[in-house]
């Protein structure tokens, strides 16, 4: 009876996780949505062509290798979390994690050609924002383990580790200020 009991309650945990998931992924995206609509797709009708649009920005032209370079690195920094448990469910995701992002930009692509927002932009999006909450609660729980003094005891975490947890988050908000 006691297994029982168990097995619903981890059910119950992981339905709930996918839920909160569904629900700040689709803010998310319909926030990512609406932002391509009110400041992207009025630029791009202004500006024209694309090649007016990438001499607007920049003047320089962006090489495929800079994209590529781009794409590795952002995926190897949201991935790196998930592979330092060696297992292959960390290996799905990151799997799964990448041909999202590659369908995603095909869809942006097509936002850019079509100069309007299409329903597989908006399914991409919603199933993205989506996958990425998933993976953000389990990087925060996988943070939360390592901050702890003592893994057999629910302790206190280390005051060190916390330190330059908020240090990290620190840096990045002044980048991004």
């Amino acid at each position: 009876m006691r297994n029982k009991i168990e097995k619903y309650l981890f059910k119950m945990r992981n339905s709930s996780k996918t839920i909160f998931s569904i629900g700040l992924g689709g803010l998310f995206s319909l926030y990512i949505i609406q932002l391509c609509r009110v400041k992207l797709l009025p630029f791009i009708k202004d500006q024209g062509e694309l090649s007016e649009v990438a001499i607007s920005m920049g003047g320089a032209s962006i090489n495929s290798i800079e994209i590529f370079i781009l794409l590795v690195s952002l995926t190897a920094i949201i991935s790196a979390p998930l592979l330092s448990e060696k297992s292959s469910k960390r290996s799905k995701q990151v799997f799964i994690l990448v041909i999202l992002i590659f369908f995603n930009l095909m869809t942006f692509m097509s936002i850019v050609i079509q100069q309007q927002v299409n329903t597989i932009f908006i399914i991409s999006i919603t199933i993205a924002s989506i996958y990425l909450v998933r993976i953000g609660l389990d990087i925060l729980k996988i943070i939360y383990n390592w901050t702890k003094q003592d893994k057999k005891v629910d302790d206190q975490p280390d005051v060190a580790k916390l330190t330059l947890i908020w240090a990290v988050i620190a840096f990045i908000l002044g980048i991004m200020i």
